[in-house]
């Protein structure tokens, strides 16, 4: 037998046994085939470790595959020692962060509930501000409304002279002067965005202090005077715009329920009912009383005409339309000494009423009405042109 043919037969016998012995190393890193798993992880355990701590029980797994794999008794017990120590440090750890996560929680909803209750106590003190303001607007205003009755008992002559009436006259001068800043401090705040000064006589007389020279019956007079003075200017700053606002409209219905009218809005405008007092031939307190109210709305809000509806119908005879019409030149000339002769002017009655003031400038806007499926059918069929 020659060299070669030894050396041949040498690998034949070599390559199997190389083989037996690596299969043999590759299967020491595994569980043993047929071996019993006694440190198989209960599954509750199991899901809760890997769901809560993902990293220490994929340590336990591989200390359990070791102790499975391992041949040694010791080392077989010392890789389950240290697999039950990993998924107990799992356990641990996923119940750490759950309490963790439940606190965080819990913390959540203590900051919701002391938010919710801040929140709570914030708007509960903004009622109770709300509550105060309102009752506070109503009693100025009653105080306004009283001192303007006041003022127009004495402005049409009402000569009582007794000390409870001199206490009024000074309460109501002091809410009149009151009034009147507020106003003038409005007309200025109108103006100056403008690019206008304020004039200074309307400075000096919001700087100036309560009048306590005179009798209360001359303050009276004088706090009247101012706010007349007032309600011009907040007028002349209003008429810079070019039109009425929403908000003046407003004001507009406010300031005449002040003044005990009864003002209505319509489509036409805001309508005031002439009284019958007015219409007589010598007017009296009412009608002077009726005057000095109107006025006041008119100075403030100085835009558009003041139409009075006094003439009678088309069908009515010649007597009635020649009276209507001396009526209505008459009702003009005393609507003109409180406020500009070019804004009045008598227009013929409509819907039968003959005795009404209209200020058709403060109608409010008419929301414009989209078409119907009519219209809009019409438009998609009409010709191209």
């Amino acid at each position: 037998m020659n060299t070669r043919t030894i050396a041949r037969a040498f690998r034949v016998v070599a390559a199997p046994a190389l083989a037996l012995v690596l299969a043999s190393a590759c299967a020491g890193t595994g569980p043993r085939p047929g071996r019993q798993d006694s440190l198989r992880f209960a599954r509750a355990d199991a899901l809760a470790a890997r769901r809560g701590a993902p990293d220490l029980f994929a340590r336990a797994e591989r200390a359990r595959l070791d102790a499975l794999a391992a041949d040694d008794e010791d080392e077989r017990s010392e890789h389950g020692e240290r697999a039950r120590a990993w998924l107990a440090a799992a356990l641990a750890e996923s119940r750490r962060i759950a309490q963790m996560r439940a606190a965080s929680a819990a913390e959540a909803r203590v900051v919701a509930a002391e938010t919710r209750r801040a929140e709570l106590e914030r708007a509960r003190v903004e009622l109770e501000r709300q509550a105060e303001r309102a009752a506070a607007a109503v009693s100025a205003r009653e105080q306004l409304v009283r001192a303007l009755l006041r003022a127009e008992s004495d402005a049409l002559g009402d000569g009582s002279r007794s000390r409870g009436v001199d206490e009024e006259r000074a309460q109501a001068a002091e809410v009149l002067r009151t009034r009147a800043r507020l106003i003038l401090a409005a007309a200025v705040a109108l103006q100056l965005p403008r690019g206008r000064a304020a004039p200074a006589a309307l400075m000096t007389l919001m700087s100036s202090g309560p009048v306590g020279k005179g009798t209360a019956r001359a303050r009276l007079a004088a706090a009247r005077t101012a706010l007349e003075r007032a309600e011009s200017a907040l007028g002349e700053a209003r008429a810079l715009s070019a039109g009425p606002s929403a908000q003046e409209r407003t004001a507009l219905l406010e300031l005449a329920r002040e003044r005990g009218l009864d003002p209505q809005e319509t489509a036409r405008g805001v309508v005031f009912a002439l009284p019958d007092a007015l219409r007589a031939a010598r007017g009296g307190r009412a009608a002077r009383a009726w005057l000095w109210r109107i006025g006041a709305v008119l100075r403030a809000h100085p835009h558009g005409p003041v139409q009075l509806e006094v003439a009678q119908g088309a069908n009515a005879n010649a007597g009635a339309r020649r009276s209507a019409s001396v009526d209505g030149e008459r009702i003009a000339a005393l609507l003109a000494t409180v406020a500009r002769r070019e804004r009045v002017s008598a227009i013929d009655p409509s819907a039968g009423s003959d005795a009404l003031l209209v200020l058709p400038a403060y109608a409010a806007p008419v929301a414009p009405v989209p078409p119907g499926p009519q219209a809009c059918l019409s438009a998609a069929h009409a010709p191209a042109r």
